[in-house]
């Protein structure tokens, strides 16, 4: 059994403010106010945006800075119970409870604007949970408070077990924003929900079950110890036409005097290396390894080439 406590602060963020322009060169702009969907409250958010006028007196540029008086903590406790195989079976529980928030000593977010914002939302205390870039799938706000998961293992009669593994963990945040114009800071998802996390993806669980029997049979009997013969590496270049071919061939060891009795019924296997489509070259001899080789394989009439 082990329980963990983890801390932790972060400060000294990014923040890429204009030149000599301050929180109170920044102006109402409007109010956005209506009604979240859904059964959802009413909001009356307001928007900021800077002078103009301070702007351009101070050259229109951007510095990029600390962010003052803004930091992250973090407090995370996670627990564990592990009951080791014996009496024919085994199990894991671990569980952790998670809270990121943020802290903010003034009232503006990273680019010196007092709007509440999806990604810097102004509120002491607050969830904090950086919005994810490139996933394909949308936008994902990564927080979640706590997780589970259990799984273990029992051995069942004639060689055979069934195991099972459950995994939980809270949904993230859906936080509500509408998009709106900042002034000079362009337009904004500006949050309109009274949190960040004030509505969350429903939690999931995963729930795997697993059955297996060992067979065994005599017809083929490989020894444990396989003495690496080739390694064989991939081009990964999706532009290219022989994206799979053999890029790299290493000649088999020296082979030592047969150790154990399977060994002696090793064959030898010609394999033909592909063509490169690329440059029209035979990659092996190319690299100075003749285009045939004979792969000595120590299980009868099987040949087994790994591809990392």
């Amino acid at each position: 059994m082990s329980l963990n406590y983890t801390y932790g602060s972060t400060s000294n963020w990014r923040a890429t403010p204009w030149f000599g322009v301050t929180r109170d060169d920044y102006v109402l702009a409007s109010t956005l106010t209506g009604t979240i969907p859904n059964g959802g409250p009413t909001y009356s958010v307001p928007v900021y945006s800077p002078v103009a006028a301070v702007v351009a007196a101070n050259g229109n540029s951007r510095i990029q800075t600390n962010f003052d008086g803004y930091a992250t903590r973090y407090n995370g406790l996670e627990g564990q119970l592990i009951k080791r195989m014996s009496n024919k079976w085994m199990a894991r529980v671990s569980a952790s409870w998670n809270n990121a928030t943020d802290r903010y000593e003034n009232d503006v977010n990273s680019l010196g604007n007092p709007t509440s914002l999806d990604t810097d939302p102004i509120i002491t205390g607050g969830q904090y949970a950086p919005r994810s870039a490139g996933s394909g799938q949308g936008d994902i706000y990564v927080n979640a408070k706590w997780q589970l998961n259990v799984n273990g293992i029992y051995e069942l009669p004639w060689d055979s077990e069934v195991a099972g593994n459950l995994f939980g963990r809270q949904g993230n945040p859906f936080p509500v924003f509408r998009q709106a114009s900042l002034g000079l800071d362009g337009a904004q998802r500006v949050l309109i929900s009274p949190a960040l996390d004030e509505f969350r993806f429903n939690d999931t669980w995963n729930f795997d079950l697993r059955f297996a029997k060992r067979l065994v049979t005599d017809h083929v009997n490989c020894p444990r110890r396989v003495r690496s013969l080739q390694r064989v590496q991939r081009q990964r270049r999706p532009a290219a036409r022989a994206q799979r071919r053999i890029a790299e061939l290493l000649p088999p060891e020296p082979d030592p005097q047969p150790a154990h009795p399977a060994d002696r019924d090793a064959v030898d296997v010609p394999v033909r290396h592909p063509r490169s489509t690329a440059s029209g070259s035979d990659l092996p001899e190319a690299a100075g390894i003749p285009s045939d080789r004979a792969i000595r394989c120590h299980c009868v009439h099987l040949v087994a080439l790994a591809v990392p």
